[in-house]
Order: structure tokens, then sequence, then C-alpha cells
């Protein structure tokens, strides 16, 4: 380990923090420091995987502080909302760098496909088709009168009609 106050690389090994990390003091100038310790997560109580999940579902749900205190209790973790509260206004700015720098370097991410891959959108009309007229995932399921239609037969919207329940099922009759 490189000690950050002097650089030295002649350190050794110290007691074990209360995350169970591994502290080191440097023989040259005495600082005690752990791996985190040039870090920003550097000082706090919780791992540094924790305090990202954390700002992550928060601004990626749009959840309260509340929430995502809840959301981390229903997983064995104990964070009061101030403390969440903290952790955003201290790191959403660091991720926001760290994601503009990737982004103006072209870094495309762990799920990056190959350059060799078919480059079509879900979108895309099959071989000449019309377009799906903003059809998505999560707008359900074409029911099976419309599912063999041409895009021309379906109904305005482009979104399939919902299959009518059979007169029995109906309530109210």
């Amino acid at each position: 380990m490189t000690c950050p106050r002097c650089n030295s690389e002649v350190a050794t090994k110290d007691v074990t923090t209360q995350l169970g990390g591994q502290r080191f003091r440097c023989s040259r100038c005495g600082r005690r420091f752990t791996r985190r310790s040039n870090s920003a997560f550097s000082g706090r109580a919780f791992p540094d995987d924790i305090i990202a999940l954390a700002v992550r579902w928060y601004v990626r749900y749009r959840l309260s502080y509340i929430e995502v205190s809840e959301w981390l209790a229903e997983r064995g973790i104990l964070v009061d909302q101030s403390t969440i509260y903290r952790w955003v206004q201290r790191f959403l700015p660091l991720f926001g760098e760290v994601a503009r720098e990737r982004s103006w370097r072209g870094w495309a991410g762990p799920t990056a496909r190959p350059s060799g891959t078919l480059s079509a959108s879900p979108l895309t009309p099959p071989l000449g088709g019309q377009p799906f007229a903003g059809r998505s995932l999560d707008q359900g399921v074409a029911s099976a009168d419309t599912a063999d239609a041409s895009p021309a037969e379906w109904p305005a919207g482009g979104r399939a009609a919902p299959a009518a329940a059979p007169a029995d099922a109906r309530v109210g009759q």
C-alpha cells in the first residue's frame, strides 16, 4: 500500500476497521490509513456499494429519502433518511461528473454490443412492413384477433384492442 500523505511504499498492517477492512500504518510518517483513504467514500460508516445503491435508487426510481430507507430496511440495512439525504447531496454530483467524463470519451458501458452485431431497432418493421406506430412492450400484448393482422388493420394509435371477455364472465350481467 502507498501512503496517501508521503507516497511511501513501506507500510505495515495495523488493526482492522469497523467495516472489517485492513488498516495500515506508514513506516516513514506514521499515518494510519486504509484502502478507502483516497476515496470519496472515506470516513463513511457504510460500504461503498450500499451508498452507491441508495443514491442510484433515489435517482433512478424517483423515490423519496424515506422510501429509499424503507427499501434498504427490507434488505436488512438500517439507514436513516437524513443519512441518505447527505449521501445524495455528497455523491450525486460526483456520479454525474464521472458519467459525463465517460460519455465524453465514448465509453459505452459493460453492456456494449460488439460492432459486428445487427443494429435493427425493436420498432423497425419486418422486411418492408409499416412502422409499428409507437407500440412498446409495456402497452400490452395483441389479442388473438389482431395478432395476425397487418399494421394497417390495427386500431387507431397502433395499439391492439383488448380481447373482449366472454359474455358469461362479465360482471353485473
